[in-house]
């Protein structure tokens, strides 16, 4: 019955002059609205950052089937050799950043086997002679943060026969 009283009291109570003043000076109001604009500010800074930290950590992979494999380095085995490869397409998956893997079409991406070291290990022999060699994985891109995963192939049976003059 005494906590009536008092609640009683206390909405009944009328608010002075000088009660109205303490309570909601012109210090305070302003101090509030300070406070309410630095947080606003604050909130929309953390909302960018975090928003900026999601599109940059996404993550994403893509898939290429059937990407015809190129040759370097050997037009002047072609003129003595026939050159024969056990594979001329591969399929591999690449990975990284969203925004980098949504704008990577087929022709940005190489892959190619260089016989340009090939040609100080063949002898004069006229029996065929194969080697494997390792496929090159590269993108047209500079500065790509692209990776190559899930290769199909890693390396290539390269067979020469020298030709017959």
């Amino acid at each position: 019955m005494n906590q009536d009283k008092g609640l009683k009291s206390f909405f009944t109570k009328k608010e002075t002059q000088d009660m109205r003043k303490t309570d909601s000076d012109d210090y305070t109001v302003a101090h509030s609205r300070r406070v309410d604009m630095i947080l606003r500010i604050l909130s929309l800074v953390c909302a960018v950052v975090i928003w900026i930290f999601i599109v940059i950590g996404d993550s994403a992979t893509k898939e290429f089937q059937n990407i015809l494999v190129t040759v370097k380095g050997g037009t002047i085995l072609q003129r003595t050799y026939t050159i024969d490869y056990d594979v001329t397409q591969v399929n591999f998956e690449i990975q990284g950043q969203g925004t980098e893997i949504s704008q990577i079409s087929e022709t940005d991406i190489l892959v190619y086997v260089d016989l340009s070291s090939v040609a100080i290990n063949l002898s004069g022999s006229s029996e065929p002679q194969t080697f494997d060699l390792p496929l090159i994985y590269e993108t047209k891109r500079k500065n790509s943060n692209i990776v190559f995963v899930q290769k199909s192939r890693e390396s290539i049976k390269v067979t020469f026969t020298k030709k017959s003059s």
